[in-house]
């Protein structure tokens, strides 16, 4: 076809796939249970308010869950003060590096503990991202992944982190605990414990947009 002599044809209908490719489209991949939230629950929102543990330039604390049906989101607070500029810039950038051999100061670790000795934490969870994102396997243990969050700020000397995570399976009825460790505020390994009972009693109110599948 000469391109040039062509009157009253988009580009689509020259360049355009047609219908038949259509058929060679790969069949749409299901999102595993464990790698996050239900996309057709709506979640029930559980007021937590905890602080897991406060120095005198940091804080970190739990402020609420989302339960749904197969597992559990956490947004989490982060504040530190006193900073250099430097310091500044460093937790910025150290959340994003994670180096299992040698933590950086300024990474935020965030772990739970169910009441039968399982655990999860954000290192193992970037590690499941990044193992199974395209896997079928399902884990053997809890999954503790980084999941929604409202991100941070910092300015003078100050910095301010709302990370989330996403947390597959459901706890255990009963107390687990949520720790977290944060060197460069000076907080320690610290646990608290939550009250399991009720975040999955609200996961078995979590609604559904719609019970048949997409047309």
């Amino acid at each position: 076809m000469n391109l040039g002599s062509v009157d009253h044809v988009s580009f689509q209908g020259v360049f355009g796939f047609s219908h038949d490719d259509e058929s060679d489209a790969p069949a749409e991949r299901r999102q595993p249970v464990w790698f996050g939230p239900p996309d057709n629950e709506l979640g029930i929102a559980v007021s937590i308010a905890r602080v897991i543990a406060q120095s005198e330039a940091g804080i970190v604390a739990v402020s609420h869950a989302v339960a749904y049906s197969t597992g559990l989101t956490f947004e989490f607070v982060a504040e530190a003060r006193g900073l250099s500029a430097r310091e500044e810039r460093i937790i910025f950038h150290e959340q994003h590096i994670v180096d299992d051999d040698e933590l950086p100061d300024g990474f935020l670790r965030i772990g739970v503990k169910f009441a039968e000795q399982r655990r999860a934490s954000n290192l193992g969870g970037r590690r499941m991202h990044r193992q199974l994102m395209t896997s079928d396997a399902t884990p053997d243990d809890p999954v503790l992944m980084p999941r929604g969050g409202g991100g941070g700020q910092a300015s003078h000397g100050r910095v301010s982190l709302r990370p989330g995570y996403w947390l597959w399976p459901l706890p255990p009825l009963g107390a687990f605990e949520i720790a977290c460790e944060w060197p460069i505020v000076g907080i320690p390994l610290t646990a608290v414990e939550i009250d399991g009972s009720a975040l999955v009693e609200a996961s078995s109110r979590s609604s559904t947009f719609w019970q048949s599948p997409p047309p």
